[in-house]
């Protein structure tokens, strides 16, 4: 596995045939690894197969997802829809990708708009919206899977100037047909843009097409291109399902400045707004971004931790600083295990990391011995290439932005407070402890400026995840608007500062009874007891409702073995066990547990 990973990563990094035919003969055996399963239905109206499936493929299978994937074509499905047929899909889908292209769409209005006048141009882009959003509501109204909608890409030669006023302006007939699409996107359930104009823009025109290639089969995309698009898409996929990172782990030497502190001291390495030291200072303000987009950024670096620190504090021009850092390891040990202690720390896993170094040998280190972590190389001798590596860098998206992701590195510090004051007081009982926390929770329905969150906590909540179902915004927003669900939300603060909503649970109400479809809770509140406060406030509510069944699940995966017993030891009766769930139960009006999370929780519920 770990030599495979090796593999993999040095394939993409020297694109070729090579690398293609050893994507080609790998796929078969890494999808015996993989740990989800998705089909994926990819309608288009020009030629993808097989280099973008092959590609798309791998990139989802280094996320250890395995997809099924089926063609449709868009046109076809146009008549479907207008005839009515009842097998519009070939399969029951967890992502749908609609992939129109401009070329294959309309011959009048996007290669000869000059020779229509303005009714007939009117005429043929009304055609062009009517059938977009026939396609959009057709597809809607036979399945409720992701929609992954690609907009058309603008022209990569202009022939006129964009702000000029000709109606026939291809550039302006192609953004009008985007905005009238995002626009129609956004008011439709569980639907995503997907932009490829930000590939085209990052490689070029030459990059990504390969014009030979359309006049012999209508396949637009060069294979280089191929590759790119598809990692962007599956990046995409991958944020959707819970797998993007969390973590950006940065070397400090001829990274975050050029030259070695150690040898040449804080006054002559290379760090200002000005060569030789701005690509330096261009890296860090990116990594600043990741920061406030609410990306954990840590350092790994063998150095003298002074030397580090001094060039942290004390440099003019140093813009990344100690309060940005959830986490630093600065010492002479091997990586690996500074890697490890860094995760430690955080209370993560190491697929949640993405460690940057400019040495080679590092690099691959961390890709032999901990193949978790996406490790990449930054070529020491071309720093100007570093903030695009950085912005390459898919595994660190996000969907949205919540306000805990913005306090999320401050949260962590908290944490790391709040561990060293145990490790002080360690000869203390654990529940006197857990009393000079002065611990608040507030327990409550979810209103919709916190919806963003609680989707965040079904997409990346893995350990105190009971289902492991993943949710998008769209679909927590359907069970908050639904009187059969209730969404609850859980805050948590203390002494140390305020965690904001660390958990939610699912409720679904079926006459007398009741489902707990999700209880979810933040890796940073576990061992608090907050659990127990969650599930008092559960029971309150469901009792309030008149349940006398209330049915609690687990499904194991990898990550949430911690769980299992959850129900049982809380006072549940297991109904049912197999393969995939354990079904549990309990009367809410009789049920009797332990208490004790009071002597030491303050609770502020709507429930009680």
């Amino acid at each position: 596995m770990k030599n495979k990973l090796k593999r993999n990563n040095d394939m993409l990094n020297n694109p070729g045939k090579e690398e293609f035919l050893n994507i080609l003969q790998t796929n078969e055996a890494e999808k015996l690894e993989a740990k989800e399963q998705i089909n994926i239905t990819i309608f288009t109206n020009v030629t993808l197969k097989p280099i973008f499936d092959t590609y798309l493929i791998h990139f989802l299978l280094q996320n250890q997802i395995s997809a099924e994937l089926s063609f449709l074509d868009i046109d076809e499905t146009i008549m479907k829809i207008h005839k009515q047929h009842t097998n519009l899909l070939q399969q029951e889908s967890d992502f749908i990708i609609i992939f129109p292209n401009i070329n294959a769409l309309n011959d009048n209005l996007f290669k000869n708009p000059y020779q229509l006048d303005k009714n007939k141009l009117i005429e043929e882009t009304i055609s062009v919206k009517h059938n977009l959003l026939t396609l959009l509501k057709g597809i809607r109204k036979h399945s409720e899977a992701i929609i992954l909608w690609n907009l058309f890409e603008l022209p990569s030669i202009p022939t006129v100037m964009i702000n000029s006023n000709l109606d026939y302006n291809p550039y302006k007939i192609i953004k009008n047909l985007n905005d009238f699409m995002e626009v129609e996107l956004d008011k439709s359930y569980n639907t995503f843009v997907i932009d490829l104009n930000l590939v085209l823009y990052r490689f070029g025109a030459e990059f990504i097409y390969d014009k030979r290639q359309w006049h012999w089969s209508r396949s637009p995309y060069s294979k280089d291109g191929c590759r790119e698009i598809t990692r962007y898409m599956a990046s995409n996929i991958c944020a959707l399902r819970g797998k993007s990172r969390k973590c950006l782990v940065l070397d400090c030497d001829d990274l975050l400045w050029g030259g070695i502190i150690g040898e040449e001291g804080i006054q002559n390495i290379r760090l200002s707004p000005y060569h030789p030291g701005s690509a330096y200072y261009e890296f860090q303000q990116e990594v600043l971004n990741f920061y406030n987009r609410g990306i954990l950024i840590a350092l790994c670096s063998k150095n003298n931790e002074y030397d580090v620190i001094e060039v942290i504090r004390n440099h003019p021009h140093m813009l990344i600083k100690e309060n940005h850092l959830a986490a630093y390891e600065i010492n002479w040990d091997d990586k690996a295990t500074n890697l490890l202690r860094i995760a430690n720390k955080l209370n993560i896993s190491l697929d949640s990391l993405v460690f940057m170094d400019d040495s080679e040998w590092e690099v691959f280190q961390i890709q032999e011995l901990l193949p978790e972590v996406k490790a990449i190389h930054m070529p020491r001798k071309k720093p100007y290439l570093f903030r695009d590596k950085l912005l390459e860098a898919y595994e660190l998206s996000n969907q949205s932005l919540t306000s805990e992701d913005t306090m999320r590195t401050k949260m962590y510090q908290e944490e790391q407070d709040r561990i060293r004051d145990k490790s002080l007081k360690s000869d203390m009982d654990i529940l006197k402890y857990y009393r000079t926390l002065q611990m608040k929770v507030k327990v409550s329905l979810a209103e919709q400026i916190i919806i963003p969150r609680v989707a965040q906590l079904t997409q990346k909540t893995n350990q105190f995840n009971l289902t492991t179902i993943r949710c998008t915004e769209d679909e927590i927003r359907q069970r908050c608007n639904n009187e059969n669900y209730d969404v609850i939300v859980i805050q948590l603060e203390d002494r140390f500062g305020d965690f904001g909503v660390i958990g939610t649970s699912i409720i679904h109400y079926e006459g007398e009874k009741a489902v707990i479809e999700h209880f979810i809770l933040s890796c940073r509140a576990l061992g608090r007891l907050v659990e127990d406060a969650l599930l008092s406030s559960i029971i309150q509510r469901t009792k309030y409702k008149g349940i006398t069944k209330l049915i609690g699940v687990y499904k194991a995966s990898p990550k949430n073995k911690q769980t299992e017993l959850f129900y049982e030891k809380r006072g549940f009766q297991q109904t049912s066990k197999n393969e995939i769930s354990t079904i549990y139960i309990c009367n809410p009006f009789k049920f009797k547990n332990s208490e004790k999370w009071r002597e030491s929780i303050e609770i502020c519920s709507t429930f009680e």
